[in-house]
């Protein structure tokens, strides 16, 4: 065989499989949280996606372009236990003997593509599974990594999930991961994990040569990466993949600056803005908002702070009266809005007043003339350097103006 097609398809969610899951308790039942300690659960999906594979040599030859080289791959079976248990020696040894047949070892690999079905079980199980397999390799690896805490330490290995992003397509979650996969390593990413706000207790006790991927990294383009890839089926069918960066990044898949910011931490509150010509009119307002904020999920968190920004944020459209809500979860959101009616009603700030509560996030304002915007620093402990990284990251647009300024007042110093 000198080419193949790789893929998988899962085109399955329907009202039977919803409730099969249901009964095994497999679904989440709030956020799907992968690596998290509040790990409940999985969200179904559907998907399809292929790759073409050829030999290495074949395709040099041909002068065809490699997003990247497959290195090894290793097949297990637990050989017992449930449909939904796990097991973690089983695992394990999927992963020894993908890195057998690769010639590197796992303390080389930079990141692993994990199962992550964000069930309390499984996590625990495939972050155990990692870890063992990782003790038992007789590499020894020397890169630095920020820790869970935000200091340097030894753990050598990121972790991240597709399923984080996208749920569980079953079938084709595979594929999916792989395809995930080989689009980083072509661009040097190591991509971020989502929703994951509690690392799980493995990372500390026992995987300690593992970190979540909490947020995205760009490598330069000339380094060679190396990733896993983990997907473990039900009974115990399990596999591994180890892959490598092949080509040089493709520009066609080069993320645009939008795109990169995804890369930074996931950002937990957003900002609600409300404004009117007077105290009754912003009453109106924010209760329109308290009935619409009734039914939105977490999902529409973002899409609904924007448009209250289009709505009232804006130089043509903001009012002298004015409410701000900064909030990390539709309930919270509720509450504070729920405080913002009753103040207007029965004690609105006068003219020139404002009210804050820093406790639920809120503050009101009665036509203040003397505005004020002010940037906070971390302080200058070990970790500030890593929340301004965050910060930094998390404003790719910001960050390239900064550098701009920063080259222009370095220029200006030395011509002086």
């Amino acid at each position: 065989m000198d080419l193949a097609l790789a893929g998988g398809v899962d085109i399955s969610l329907d009202a039977f499989e919803l409730v099969g899951f249901a009964k095994t308790a497999a679904l989440a039942t709030e956020d799907m949280r992968v690596y998290d300690r509040r790990a409940n659960g999985f969200m179904p999906g559907e998907g399809c996606g292929f790759v073409v594979m050829k030999r290495l040599e074949d395709a040099v030859a041909d002068g065809d372009y490699v997003y990247a080289v497959l290195h090894g791959w290793g097949i297990s079976s637990d050989g017992k236990g449930g449909l939904t248990a796990p097991n973690a020696q089983g695992q394990a040894r999927a992963l020894q003997r993908a890195y057998e047949r690769a010639d590197w070892n796992m303390n080389d690999v930079d990141f692993i593509e994990g199962h992550g079905t964000g069930t309390a079980v499984g996590d625990k199980v495939e972050l155990e599974g990692i870890a063992l397999a990782m003790n038992t390799d007789s590499g020894v690896g020397t890169r630095h990594a920020v820790s869970l805490q935000g200091t340097t330490s030894l753990r050598r290995c990121g972790i991240t999930s597709l399923k984080s992003l996208i749920g569980h397509t079953k079938a084709a979650s595979g594929i999916g991961a792989l395809i995930k996969t080989v689009i980083a390593l072509n661009q040097r990413i190591l991509p971020p994990l989502a929703n994951c706000f509690e690392p799980n207790s493995v990372f500390a006790n026992k995987a300690t040569n593992l970190y979540p991927l909490l947020h995205g990294e760009i490598r330069p383009p000339h380094e060679i990466l190396r990733a896993g890839v983990s997907g473990m089926g039900f009974g115990g069918i399990n596999s591994h993949l180890a892959l490598a960066s092949g080509d040089a990044p493709s520009p066609k898949l080069m993320p645009a600056i939008r795109e990169q910011k995804l890369l930074a931490d996931y950002q937990r509150t957003e900002l609600f803005v409300f404004s009117a010509s007077t105290v009754e009119k912003l009453l109106r307002r924010v209760q329109t908002a308290e009935g619409l904020a009734r039914n939105i999920c977490e999902g529409e968190r973002l899409d609904f702070a924007a448009h209250l920004t289009t709505l009232y944020g804006h130089n043509t459209t903001c009012g002298p009266v004015r409410a701000a809500v900064i909030a990390e979860s539709p309930d919270i959101l509720l509450d504070a809005l729920a405080k913002i009616v009753h103040i207007l009603r029965t004690s609105p700030p006068k003219g020139q007043q404002t009210f804050f509560d820093p406790r639920l996030g809120i503050c009101i304002g009665n036509d203040v003339q003397s505005h004020r915007v002010g940037f906070l620093f971390p302080g200058q402990d070990r970790r500030s350097l890593i929340w301004g990284i965050s910060l930094f990251s998390g404003m790719i647009g910001q960050g390239i103006w900064l550098r701009r300024w920063t080259n222009l007042c370095v220029g200006q110093k030395e011509n002086s």
